[in-house]
């Protein structure tokens, strides 16, 4: 092409083109045509989305921030413990008690334009969605402080939809025109949740280290905040290590917003950050029943009716038995650091402080929980350990005697021995010691001295599942299988069911299940609940009644435990290695067990001899002490009908005699339905059996004579004769023997010549002649002739006994052979 070509007008140099601009005018047009449309039609669509949904929101000046409604809880006199609010600890705080650096830590992290910007930020959400992306930032979120107020506090939703977005979005903006900047920075650090239970920033700062708001620094300021985007899995009692590196992005995003230099940023990453729960409960002592109780309500009623339906929730408790019940544990636990029993170091990989307790008290004719402590201080550790399955060690006794005694398997005098047994392979041992024994024993004193071995036997002899039966009738509901060592508490068992077993004795025999409610109400005053505490007998009253009885010996023989003047009854436990120590004890109006023992499974408490009667019983005693003076406590009633009364024989367990001393019998119950009938076979009876001479019945007959000379007669032990009759008729003369053969064999019959020379003047007319002790023929004369067969081998005695008309004796001779095998 030649040069002049160049300098041709364009519409000749695309002479073969030259309809295309038309056509592209036409096509860009309809583009913006329709992009104008597009436009018009979305914005109208948006329009009418944000008019439509903006009467769904409440319209400015009517949005108040309000926290869920408090529950009310009341105690067992209906006087208000204190409002609660169940699921948020809250404590609100001005801005200007709140430290400057966490406000800065918070619009870095959360909001980095929040002064600058409306309701919302425009700039942030191309920021976050687009550019970000592009930079290799990933997607970020552009919610604003105000929409996120407005998401948790006005609208309380928190799903991904588009039209909680639009209603977010128009209650931000009208947020905004009620409310200024820092009112709204102000209601949201006291609003928004923080993990670990905690609401609002003082909450926070309390919560994990234990400073109010106001004296956070960056170090701590940066990790509080790093928890908002996730705080049930950035808080640090969570994950100390995703909390650091949440705390790491918060003082990063501080340096870039030039709120810290980056050597203070390094300072504040360097500072070693120690938690420390100052948080304290809002519920005091009685933390760990109000917790029980938000579990029973929550589970019947929902999550939402318990956290914001402003119930009135009428429970049991007793704050001054409460109080007691928690002065008691403060003082036994007080006094064994003192002694260097418990040191303070003993603490577990949770940090709290070992051995722990479990202590739960109740009116055995109400089922009202009146005291519950879950452990040392609720603040330390809020785990409840009375709904904590424990081994109950030897406080299970009472499921297997109250079994034994109902089912007349055996009765509280009958003697039992302890000694080394083996029961298919288990061998327990006492508690006296390596092959240390009580012996021969009453079923009374084994419960007294809790014998492991005869409620090993007992248990054996009523039948395994009958006494699971029992156990479960009388409120156990933990699993339970037929071993023999079940007899001695191998199973676990919470303290809550315990109670529930020993308030089933205390009542007579009448089970009422524990329950800490009474009735609840709604805001209105309707009520939803009003619980029957049903009452079912499951044991008769006279076995109950019994069943006390044993155990008001074992409470008096319990020196820890012990109150003079205070009718009660209890049993105390203990478990291998000193693990678990019980103390069950009640009176009429106040059954309370206490399990002491380490949060491990597998702890050894050896070293403190962690006893049922040391550390439970002195804690059971310091309760009664102040109990007593809160409520009057009565004695148990007079045996019912249905139990008798005897007097038994120490040494036999058995009735006694008047040949039993005084001083080895006592008085006993017993069913009236299994008193036993047999009499004392220690003690001769008073009247005995003797043989007297015929001839002379004030003495004693030789104890050779034939029953023919014998009168037999009962007479009163102390009158019986101590003179042996010396018979005075008996001759000089010789007794004569002639045998046929002449040697005596054993299975041999020979004949016998009998011959006595008689003395003279004898007036004997019939001779009885005896061989070995029996009559074995009467002659009118002599000799008489005997045939006999010897039976046995050695000294054969033959005599003859001559008598008169009169039958009676004029002489008597023996002598004797020797017979041979």
């Amino acid at each position: 092409m030649t040069t002049e070509h160049a300098y041709l007008p364009v519409e000749h140099a695309n002479s073969p083109r030259h309809h295309a601009r038309p056509r592209l005018k036409a096509v860009l047009g309809w583009l913006l045509v329709a992009i104008l449309a597009i436009g018009i039609a979305g914005t109208a669509f948006v329009v009418l989305l944000f008019a439509h949904y903006s009467t769904q929101v409440p319209p400015v000046g009517s949005l108040f921030i309000q926290t869920p409604m408090a529950s009310q809880v009341f105690d067992r006199n209906d006087n208000l413990l204190s409002s609660v609010y169940f699921a948020e600890n809250r404590l609100p705080k001005q801005l200007s008690d709140i430290s400057e650096i966490t406000i800065k830590a918070l619009i870095a992290s959360e909001d980095e334009r929040f002064f600058s910007h409306g309701a919302v930020d425009f700039r942030s959400i191309i920021g976050g969605l687009l550019i970000d992306p592009l930079l290799g930032r990933g997607i970020r979120g552009a919610s604003t402080l105000t929409q996120q107020l407005a998401r948790q506090a006005i609208l309380h939703d928190t799903d991904v939809t588009v039209t909680r977005k639009v209603k977010e979005i128009i209650v931000a903006y009208r947020l905004e025109k009620q409310y200024t900047k820092e009112e709204i920075l102000n209601m949201y650090l006291n609003y928004v949740y923080f993990g670990n239970g905690l609401y609002g920033i003082e909450s926070a700062a309390l919560g994990y280290f234990g400073v109010h708001a106001v004296d956070l620094d960056a170090a701590q300021a940066a990790m509080i905040v790093g928890v908002l985007p996730a705080p049930s899995a950035y808080n640090p009692y969570v994950d100390l290590k995703l909390a650091t590196q949440q705390q790491q992005l918060v003082l990063d995003k501080m340096v870039r917003n030039h709120y810290l230099t980056q050597e203070q940023a390094d300072a504040a990453t360097a500072e070693k950050l120690t938690l420390k729960n100052g948080m304290r409960s809002p519920y005091g002592s009685i933390g760990w029943f109000v917790d029980y109780v938000k579990s029973i309500v929550e589970k019947q009623y929902g999550a939402e009716m318990l956290y914001q339906g402003g119930l009135r929730i009428y429970t049991t408790i007793d704050p001054k038995l409460q109080t007691a019940a928690l002065s008691a544990v403060t003082k036994v636990w007080d006094q064994a650091k003192k002694d260097k029993v418990f040191v303070e170091s003993d603490r577990d990989t949770l940090g709290v402080f070992q051995p722990q307790v479990g202590m739960v008290s109740v009116d055995p004719k109400t089922g009202y929980i009146l005291a519950m402590v879950g452990g040392t201080n609720y603040d330390e550790t809020n785990f409840n350990r009375v709904l904590a399955p424990r081994q109950p060690g030897s406080t299970f006794k009472l499921f297997d005697y109250t079994a034994a005694f109902d089912n007349g398997v055996t009765f509280p005098s009958e003697i039992v021995a302890s000694q080394p047994t083996d029961f298919g392979g288990w061998s327990p041992p006492e508690w006296l010691g390596t092959n240390q024994w009580f012996g021969r024993i009453s079923v009374a004193n084994a419960i007294k001295e809790s014998s492991n071995i005869i409620a090993a036997k007992t248990t054996l002899r009523t039948g395994l599942d009958r006494v699971i039966y029992y156990a479960r009738k009388m409120g156990v509901t933990s699993p339970l299988k037929p071993y023999v060592s079940l007899s001695i508490g191998s199973f676990e068992i919470s303290p809550l069911e315990m109670v529930e077993a020993y308030s089933t004795i205390a009542n007579g025999g009448v089970r009422i299940t524990p329950y800490p409610i009474r009735r609840i109400e709604t805001q209105d005053g309707t009520t939803i609940e009003k619980h029957n505490f049903a009452e079912t007998r499951v044991v008769p009253t006279s076995t109950a009644w019994l069943v006390q009885a044993m155990m008001r010996g074992v409470y008096a023989n319990t020196p820890n435990a012990y109150i003079s003047g205070l009718q009660a009854a209890g049993k105390t436990g203990s478990t291998n290695d000193w693990h678990d120590a019980w103390y069950d004890g009640f009176t009429p109006e106040l059954c309370t067990v206490i399990h002491i023992g380490d949060d491990a499974t597998r702890a050894d408490m050896s070293a403190i001899r962690n006893a049922g009667s040391r550390f439970p019983a002195m804690t059971w005693k310091a309760y009664m002490q102040e109990a007593i003076k809160l409520q009057k406590q009565t004695s148990f009633g007079p045996k019912p009908d249905g139990v008798s009364v005897r007097t038994i024989c120490d040494a036999s367990g058995l009735l006694a005699t008047d040949a039993c001393p005084a001083s080895l019998t006592h008085s006993s119950y017993f069913l009236s339905s299994h008193v036993p009938t047999q009499t004392c076979t220690v003690h001769p009876p008073i009247l005995q059996t003797v043989r007297l001479a015929a001839e002379d019945p004030t003495k004693l007959a030789p104890a050779d004579w034939p029953d023919s000379r014998v009168v037999v007669r009962t007479m009163l032990r102390n009158q019986v004769p101590t003179e042996v009759y010396q018979d005075q008729t008996t001759s000089s003369g010789e007794l004569s023997v002639t045998a046929f053969p002449e040697q005596f064999k054993v299975g041999q019959q020979m004949t016998l010549s009998l011959d006595v020379a008689q003395p003279a003047g004898s007036a004997a007319v019939s001779f009885d002649v005896y061989i070995g002790g029996s009559l074995v023929t009467s002659a009118s004369s002599l000799p008489a002739t005997v045939a006999y067969v010897p039976t046995l081998a050695g000294p054969l005695e033959i005599a003859i006994v001559g008598r008169s008309a009169a039958l009676d004796t004029v002489f008597q001779v023996a002598t004797s052979v020797q017979v041979q095998p």
